[in-house]
């Protein structure tokens, strides 16, 4: 298989991807755009001496995402997204434009109506990025690419910061001079972004242009989410997420400025060692993980939880620091995890109203938190508990996905079907076990695919059954001694696997038995030995596998263990470490030369001497 280029390769791989990269380039302009908003909306309340409302722009920025991100997922699932991409941007510029206009006639309420429209046409562009990166980068590139695309926020967010707030005071907004220059070059950057977008070659309507009647695409949604049940393990893994970031956002000020009493330098640098996190974490997350999202997905929930409490109990500063900055890798690593898997798992025609419901019920269990904690006094003191309490939820939903993913590897390991899914998943399981534990390698040993026959093996130890069960890719209905068989610990496991009890003096009813299963085209397994024997002490067989094999006609398929470290024991074998090798032969029918001859020759093969 070939390996996924390394962490900066795949960055590299994806920006020579010219239409990525103008959508990347058009990205951070737009969010650079984002962030000149905001500050030059303070830097206007700063110059007739308003409070800054910094807080409340940042929630009336998401609440649009609560109305109209369904409905943004539709039109961007109908119409040409490059062209809701372009009008987003075209609206957003002319908005921004109207905002000295709207402060100056209306005060307040008018910045707070084009601050909200902004954020609606936000709603629109966020998840019409997210459904077409899929279409620029390879599948193998989806993680590289929105690595790049978080990284690319981050940067935004701090950069846009720095220069919006410094060409604010340039042009002397904040002192009362005319605010119309900084809002055009505000207006500029989106203009840009739309140029870019324009510019983008590739093919972007939903599902290559193949369109379809709106009925048919929502009953589509419904039966992609029906049948498709891990997209709602990967949304709630995006509301869980979110819902503790309203509290970590929360409790990081809050320590910085009343544990830590190291006021708004403090803040500063918890939110600036968040950023430094998120930056690795979306560096990190660049690579394909080639790995189920659930296997994917619990390692960060828990190390997201492990570091919330560790930010919970730390009294030191710096603990605290190097905590919010563990918290900022697994941050980011979960949404670049989430959104990849989401493009993977999403065709192309429903890729819109998808981003638009994570878009949707993130911004719920965003905003939420983050109005409750506004209002409630006690905030400060309750944040350490409601941490506890994320992080205990973040540490569930990762032991809950860790179960969901030991389930899959389990389907995943195992190779026959042995008619219940909890009996497939300890088939997996011992195949694991005897891969992993015992190093199993099998050679010549190939059972046809239907039929049924008699596999006979060497007896060494107790691991043996599980040895021939890893071996062969059918369900063994194995012979098995009357007093092994009612072992409590052990008998409801041998009924369910179809075992069949030997009981002395009652052969007719083995023979029976065992005939009936091989007419039903099953693979009756056998030990012919009659009981473990040391390597170098091969028993005597018994008679029965060469009765069986001349009444039946089923050929017998002999199979030589050896490397069995726990050699003579039964249960330990299990446990002890090893490499075991399974040497097979092809089937042997029963020719009428004889009983004795025909066990002369089963042995010979049980016990390895047959070239």
């Amino acid at each position: 298989m070939r390996r996924p280029p390394g962490l900066a390769a795949g960055f590299v791989q994806v920006l020579r991807t010219a239409d990525f990269l103008r959508l990347w380039i058009g990205q951070v302009v737009s969010m650079l755009g984002d962030r000149l908003d905001q500050m030059g909306i303070v830097a206007l309340y700063v110059a007739v001496g308003y409070r800054s409302v910094t807080g409340v722009l940042a929630v009336l920025a998401i609440a649009p995402q609560l109305a109209v991100s369904m409905i943004a997922g539709h039109v961007i699932d109908r119409y040409d997204r490059r062209w809701v991409l372009i009008a987003s941007d075209a609206l957003r510029a002319t908005l921004v434009l109207m905002l000295p206009l709207a402060f100056r006639v209306y005060g307040t309420s008018g910045v707070y109506a084009v601050v909200l429209a902004v954020g609606t046409a936000t709603a629109f562009f966020t998840p019409a990025k997210s459904s077409i990166i899929p279409r620029l980068v390879t599948t193998e590139a989806l993680p590289a690419a929105n690595g790049l695309s978080v990284i690319s926020n981050i940067l935004a967010t701090l950069i846009g910061s720095f220069i919006g707030v410094h060409l604010a005071h340039d042009l002397g907004v904040d002192h009362g001079k005319p605010p119309t220059p900084f809002f055009m070059i505000d207006a500029a950057t989106y203009v840009v972004s739309a140029f870019l977008v324009w510019r983008i070659v590739a093919d972007l309507r939903p599902g290559g242009g193949q369109e379809q009647a709106p009925r048919r695409r929502l009953a589509s949604l419904r039966r992609f989410l029906a049948s498709n049940p891990e997209i709602y393990g990967m949304l709630g893994a995006a509301v869980l997420f979110w819902a503790a970031a309203a509290v970590v956002y929360s409790a990081i000020n809050s320590f910085a400025y009343v544990r830590f009493h190291r006021g708004i330098t403090g803040i500063g640098n918890m939110q600036a060692s968040l950023g430094v996190g998120m930056l690795l974490g979306a560096f990190l997350a660049g690579r394909d993980h080639r790995r189920s999202f659930a296997a994917a997905v619990w390692p960060l929930m828990l190390g997201t939880s492990i570091a919330l409490w560790t930010l919970d109990y730390a009294a030191r500063w710096g603990l605290a620091l190097i905590s919010v900055v563990a918290v900022g890798v697994f941050a980011a690593w979960l949404i670049i995890l989430v959104d990849t898997e989401l493009q993977r798992a999403t065709p192309d025609a429903l890729r819109g109203r998808i981003f638009g419901l994570k878009q949707q019920l993130t911004a719920v269990a965003f905003i939420i938190p983050g109005i409750a904690f506004h209002y409630d006094s006690g905030i400060d003191h309750d944040l350490p508990r409601l941490l506890l309490v994320s992080l205990s939820v973040l540490a569930l939903a990762a032991l809950v996905f860790m179960v969901r993913a030991a389930w899959q590897a389990l389907e995943q390991a195992r190779r026959a079907d042995w008619g219940a899914p909890w009996l497939n998943r300890l088939d997996g399981l011992n195949r694991i076990l005897c891969k992993r534990l015992h190093g199993l390698e099998v050679e010549g040993l190939a059972l046809p695919p239907s039929g049924g026959l008699l596999l006979a093996a060497n007896h060494i130890s107790g691991l043996d059954p599980m040895i021939l069960i890893a071996s062969v890719n059918r369900p063994l209905r194995f012979l098995i001694a009357e007093d092994e068989f009612e072992r409590w610990w052990l008998k409801w496991l041998f009924r369910a696997m179809g075992c069949i009890p030997v009981r002395t003096g009652h052969s007719q009813h083995v023979f029976t038995a065992a005939k009936r299963a091989l007419e039903a085209g099953e693979v009756v397994a056998l030990f012919p030995e009659g009981g473990i024997h040391r390597p170098g002490q091969f028993g005597h067989l018994k008679r029965g596998v060469a009765l069986m094999a001349e009444q039946t006609g089923a050929p017998v398929f002999a199979a030589h263990i050896t490397g069995v470290r726990g050699a003579g024991l039964k249960i330990p074998a299990v446990f002890l470490p090893d490499r075991v090798r399974v040497r097979g032969f092809p089937g042997l029918p029963y020719r009428d030369q004889g009983i004795t001859p025909f066990l002369d020759e089963i042995a010979r093969r049980l016990d390895g001497h047959v070239p």
